[in-house]
């Protein structure tokens, strides 16, 4: 049962449109990422896993960080918007949570 229940969710992580990564919330290391994410960032796997968002430089503001890491805590997290940049510094707008399930907005800032 568990492990049809972690195929599920593999495959559900995986093939999902929306960017998705999971970290480890006390230092916000990237443990595993999505391809949308990989596509969304311009990253390989191999340059996400094992850093976390300020040494990729994502996000635009670092405070945005602490406030999104923040935001995790509640059970219903509000909607809004960040700047984020992708790995040739080109800046774009994200939505968390994604407003549907599409892939990242990429809005020009």
């Amino acid at each position: 049962m568990l492990r049809a229940s972690e195929s599920r969710y593999r495959i559900a992580f995986q093939t999902s449109m929306d960017a998705m990564s999971i970290t480890r919330f006390s230092d916000g290391v990237y443990l595993d990422v999505n391809e949308a994410a990989l596509n969304g960032f311009g990253f390989t796997r191999e340059e996400f896993i094992g850093r976390t968002a300020d040494e990729l430089n994502i996000f635009v503001d670092r405070e945005d960080r602490k406030r999104t890491r923040d935001l995790l805590t509640f059970t219903r997290m509000p909607q809004y918007r960040i700047p984020n940049a992708e790995k040739g510094g080109e800046t774009f707008w994200r939505s968390f949570p994604p407003p549907s399930s599409t892939s990242m907005a990429r809005l020009a800032c």
